[in-house]
């Protein structure tokens, strides 16, 4: 285990702008609350076991998955893209010379390092003792997270989109680079796929 730095919590542990935020179901104002985040974070100890891009507000992206699911047209159907990607990946077979990336799980549980136990401690009360799992897109040594496993919705998205356009098969044609999100990925698939997500 690397040595505890002094450096704070990644921005991606962060609200992604002012809006209001809060723990659990009491949401209250607080005057520029993404700065007081980060003056919080910048004094939590951090230790570099932990990829920084797999950190995620973890009861903050739940709560906005499970309240946004049905509710909101682009956030479902870019969810809906996400998990398509990864049911389809298990069946989809490579073309000639073309290697497909592999979902790969990483395991965070309590006493991993201090690190992962500040993200933990960001969980309700009963859900600490099992930590967190991070479901990742893996090809070769390039890795990049995709969510949180939540028994709730299925995936969980982090609060900062990764990059995957280099990482994707060349079928996913509902992934926007630029914007780094999903879209709706009816239309972009061919029978066989559509008959894998019935």
């Amino acid at each position: 285990m690397s040595e505890s730095k002094a450096a704070g919590l990644p921005m991606t542990l962060l609200t992604d702008n002012d809006a209001d935020f809060g723990t659990g179901t009491d949401f209250v104002r607080v005057p520029e609350p993404r700065r007081a985040l980060a003056d919080m974070a910048a004094l939590l100890p951090v230790d570099d076991t932990l990829e920084p891009a797999f950190a995620t507000d973890l009861t903050g992206m739940e709560q906005k998955t499970l309240r946004l699911l049905d509710r909101d047209e682009g956030f479902t159907a870019a969810w809906r893209g996400l998990l398509a990607l990864c049911l389809l990946l298990d069946v989809w077979e490579p073309l000639p010379g073309e290697e497909l990336p592999t979902l790969r799980v990483e395991s965070y549980r309590p006493g991993a390092s201090a690190y992962v136990d500040a993200l933990i401690a960001a969980l309700p009360r009963e859900k600490r003792a099992d930590g967190f799992d991070v479901l990742a897109l893996q090809s070769g040594r390039e890795m990049r997270p995709l969510g949180l496993l939540n028994a709730r919705c299925a995936l969980v998205p982090g609060a900062v989109r990764p990059e995957l356009g280099g990482l994707l098969p060349e079928q996913v044609s509902w992934y926007d680079p630029e914007t780094r999100s999903f879209a709706n990925p009816t239309p972009g698939l061919c029978e066989s796929d559509r008959r894998v997500l019935r």
